[in-house]
């Protein structure tokens, strides 16, 4: 139930930052990275040989969202001030998911 809801925060929060960038005139990009693709082929493969799956897993949704939250902090301290509000309305959001993960599946590995 807590990943249910923190992928809907998630979502929601992707919902309203992609608003404001249509809103700014800028173009989405339109999918990730070949390191992003590898990168979910590499976990998934890891993630089957994992003998406590759940776990893994968990450990795992933990430490992309720590990065997450590290990589939204750095984008606040150099956005333009129109932006800035928006990332700081975000702020709380994604530090309650840090913390759901962190009592999930304990503090993730790096």
């Amino acid at each position: 139930m807590v990943l249910a809801e923190n992928a809907q925060t998630l979502d929601q929060l992707v919902i309203e930052l992609q608003a404001h960038i249509h809103e700014s005139g800028l173009q989405l990009r339109p999918r990730g990275s070949w390191r992003g693709v590898l990168h979910r082929y590499f976990s998934g493969w890891l993630m089957r040989a994992a003998p406590r799956r759940d776990n893994a897993w968990i450990h795992a949704l933990g430490y992309r969202e720590q990065l997450l939250l590290g990589l939204f902090e750095d984008a606040i301290a150099v956005a333009p001030p129109e932006s800035t509000t928006l990332l700081r309305k975000q702020l709380p959001r994604l530090r309650a998911i840090h913390m759901d993960m962190h009592y999930l599946g304990g503090a993730p590995r790096i």
